[in-house]
């Protein structure tokens, strides 16, 4: 049986292999790293914004819909996008083109003392 590493070509070739895979290794472990230290920063932002609008529309719903809408009059290529709707999933303040997600609880079990107790049906 030959073995490949002992000819000039079979050693190229595994040394070729050995830091291709080194390279790809790397790659994957970078774009990870990158990537969820990207997301953290992001959901960093969006809690530090939500914080804020809250707090700058002190007297509820009205409030924070016109805090969109002057945060939205002073946008730059750095602001984020905001969508405010009200229970019934109608749009009130905002520019972000998405659909605000639907919660659907079938059934809500509540466990208190060792016993679980079945909680409203809502469709």
């Amino acid at each position: 049986m030959t073995r490949p590493w002992r000819s000039t070509f079979g050693l190229v070739a595994l040394v070729a292999s050995l830091f291709a895979l080194g390279t790809l290794i790397i790659g994957v472990v970078a774009y990870e790293v990158t990537h969820e230290a990207l997301e953290i920063q992001l959901d960093h932002r969006v809690a530090i914004e939500t914080r804020a609008l809250i707090d700058e529309g002190d007297d509820g719903p009205t409030g924070v819909a016109m805090a969109i809408r002057r945060r939205e009059a002073a946008r730059s290529t750095a602001s984020l996008e905001y969508l405010l709707v009200d229970p019934v999933g109608r749009r009130v303040a905002g520019s972000l083109d998405a659909t605000a997600p639907t919660v659907r609880v079938i059934w809500n079990f509540c466990i208190t003392g060792g016993t679980a107790n079945t909680g409203s049906h809502r469709p």
